[in-house]
């Protein structure tokens, strides 16, 4: 069930039913694809994560579910519906986006950036009511930016910017959350801390798809891998049949010791380079 358009309050989808599906997905800016024939269906009430080596297509994929790019070949759809006819408001009650880096050209207060995930649900000139407020709050709390609520965006360290996107995307209040290298200008503490969000918004029903360079962090807080490398899904599963010494050899060019991972499901990897012959 689609958020109510009003105010975006998101009700439990099926489990059962996907939520996000791709056929024959591909992408060509010219040079050769860079996708090619993505097939994926994507259910609530889970954490998927987008692996693969620097190049493999993962930002690309995430914009081409959220319908920032045309796709060269097949389609794209959200809760039944083709996300190449839907508006770009009618999108943003669905899925929400936190980019690796967002440029934004005015020195917004923080809490000016994260009221911005209520747009969608307001009118041209209508204010924000009480449930939007509560929203705002509540993400900014969980995201702790509350405490930078009346600094400027542009005054931020890279890792507060980030989080600040990641409250935004909380606050919007959708049943899909894509979130691309979210981590990557995280220290270790904060990296925890929004995949455990990430987490969080998958456990109460949400669908969450995350590119991860972490390979460990991947295993530990995903449900779900998609590997991709050479413009294609090569392994889709859990991350124990995912990431294998094999794949790993044969994806990422290194060779690795995969241990149990104390206290929890996921997995340590060590990865080293190859040897090669003297």
């Amino acid at each position: 069930m689609l958020p109510s358009p009003e105010r975006g309050s998101m009700s439990r989808a099926d489990p059962a039913t996907p939520l996000l599906q791709a056929r024959g997905l591909g992408m060509d800016f010219g040079n050769g694809p860079v996708l090619d024939g993505i097939d994926v269906d994507l259910r609530p009430g889970k954490m998927v994560g987008l692996i693969g080596p620097n190049g493999a297509g993962k930002t690309t994929l995430l914009s081409l579910l959220m319908g920032l790019l045309l796709a060269s070949t097949g389609e794209v759809w959200v809760a039944g519906r083709r996300v190449s006819a839907l508006s770009r408001r009618g999108l943003a009650r669905i899925m929400a986006l936190v980019p690796q880096d967002l440029e934004i050209g005015f020195a917004f207060r923080v809490r000016e950036v994260v009221a911005m995930g209520r747009y969608p649900y307001l009118g041209r000139f209508q204010v924000a009511g009480a449930t939007d407020l509560a929203a705002i709050d509540k993400a900014m709390a969980l995201t702790g930016v509350d405490v930078l609520a009346d600094r400027t965006i542009d005054t931020l360290s890279g890792g507060e910017r980030q989080r600040v996107l990641v409250a935004r995307a909380i606050a919007q209040q959708t049943p899909v959350v894509l979130l691309d290298e979210v981590t990557a200008n995280l220290d270790l503490s904060h990296q925890l801390e929004v995949l455990e969000l990430a987490a969080h918004m998958a456990a109460e029903g949400r669908l969450v798809v995350a590119a991860i360079h972490d390979l460990t962090m991947a295993s530990r807080y995903c449900d779900r891998l998609l590997l991709l490398a050479d413009g294609r899904l090569q392994v889709d599963g859990p991350g124990h049949a995912v990431l294998t010494p094999a794949h790993l050899r044969r994806y990422f060019g290194v060779d690795a010791r995969i241990d149990d991972a104390p206290g929890h499901s996921g997995l340590i990897i060590t990865p080293r380079l190859p040897r090669t012959a003297d």
